[in-house]
């Protein structure tokens, strides 16, 4: 940095990009690397922030939808948008789930996209032009699902519904589940 090499740090960023990084490191010391020791370093914290928002996977919710008011018995479709808006696949992988939960709490139908891994999503160019996955999740209720109001919630884990992943959502329980929205069932 001092003899100039490291110009604006930006051949960092596009060597993450090219090589779809999972992790980076930095050989410096961490303060001074962020924010720049003295008048001669201006400080990266800007670089790492960019670079934090495209290291990894990235799996994003960007859209869904589902019919207002369903009832018991039937089939019901929801609609899901996916994508990956970062530089590397999620090579773990993992299905989408939508989870009907109740005022309490509990569990009370789910479906399980076991056609679709979240490890065949592209990886981004960029985060704008991530490309999206539309997925269609169909629960099957049971003629016994008592009418009320339901979450919807949303995860992405294993073939049997167990959320893994974290995403980008402010409302989740501890499982791992988020809301997305709620549900009528029956009249």
């Amino acid at each position: 940095m001092r003899k100039g090499n490291w110009g604006d740090g930006y051949r960092y960023l596009n060597a993450l990009e090219e090589y779809h990084a999972s992790i980076a490191r930095i050989h410096w010391w961490p303060h001074e690397f962020l924010n720049g020791n003295g008048a001669d370093l201006s400080g990266n914290r800007e670089l790492v922030d960019r670079m934090n928002r495209r290291m990894g996977y990235r799996l994003q919710v960007v859209e869904a939808s589902w019919p207002k008011n369903i009832q018991p018995g039937g089939p019901v479709t929801f609609d899901i948008t996916l994508r990956n808006t970062g530089v590397a696949p999620c090579y773990k992988g993992g299905n989408l789930a939508i989870t009907l939960i109740d005022a309490t709490g509990q569990i009370m139908a789910q479906g399980v996209d076991i056609e679709f891994d979240v490890k065949n999503l592209d990886v981004a160019e960029s985060a704008e032009k991530a490309p999206k996955s539309v997925r269609h999740i169909i629960l099957a209720l049971s003629e016994s699902l008592p009418h009320g109001i339901y979450n919807v919630c949303v995860s992405i884990g294993t073939e049997d519904g167990s959320p893994i992943y974290a995403l980008p959502f402010s409302e989740y329980n501890k499982d791992r589940r988020y809301r997305l929205g709620q549900v009528k069932v029956g009249h």
